[in-house]
């Protein structure tokens, strides 16, 4: 009898933690979606004061009118772009997969905003456009980092975390690179600038195609 009593008890209390569990895990899936929204919302207003640019005259409304005699400018708010977009669904891909627990994880996602938001405007300035990518990723790798902390507890997940923060952190060193070389070369070499402009874009696209391909599989 006594034993059966105490087995009740241990169901009962390893039912109630369970529960417990759960509502903090669905408290903690309300939070992060609530710093999801607000991001969507930023991200959306970074875009539509892009689109301000697009049509201002003191903006880039003139490139539009003389697309060849401004190809570059336009081809670098398109790299601008190709960032700001894939960040934004890879941020939804991420947070879908590990939500945020730690508000420094949103802090940074708001100063990242920022700088794409610098990125449209110096749009027309390319040697700034390859700090802004670098500074960018280098954000990328502090935001991997703060994610570990946050799931350190889950070993499961711990090497599947650390190895998109080496990632993060080799293409980090590959922008400082090339922001860094074109810092010494720009000026010097007539056209060099698409040289950069083409490796930054191939960067941008295995640097999407290795996070997004090891978190599909992460899913699946």
């Amino acid at each position: 009898m006594l034993k059966s009593q105490a087995l009740i008890s241990q169901l009962e209390v390893r039912f109630t933690n369970s529960e417990k569990d759960k509502a903090e895990s669905n408290e903690k899936r309300e939070t992060s979606d609530i710093y999801v929204h607000f991001i969507d919302i930023l991200f959306a207003v970074v875009i539509g004061q892009s689109f301000v640019l697009l049509n201002s005259k003191e903006g880039f409304g003139s490139w539009l009118t003389q697309p060849m005699e401004n190809a570059f400018g336009i081809a670098t708010l398109l790299v601008v772009y190709g960032l700001v977009i894939t960040s934004w669904v890879g941020y939804h891909r991420s947070t879908r997969v590990y939500p945020i627990k730690n508000p420094l994880r949103f802090v940074i996602d708001v100063t990242l905003l920022f700088i794409y938001y610098m990125g449209f405007v110096n749009a027309g300035n390319f040697g700034l456009v390859t700090w802004i990518f670098f500074f960018a990723f280098l954000l990328y790798t502090v935001w991997d980092a703060f994610r570990i902390l946050e799931y350190h507890s889950q070993k499961s997940l711990t090497r599947d975390l650390l190895k998109r923060l080496l990632i993060s952190a080799v293409f980090t060193i590959g922008f400082l690179a090339v922001a860094e070389v074109y810092a010494i070369m720009g000026t010097e070499i007539t056209g060099i600038e698409w040289a950069f402009f083409v490796v930054i874009l191939v960067m941008l696209i295995l640097y999407r195609y290795s996070k997004w391909y090891k978190e599909s599989k992460h899913v699946e």
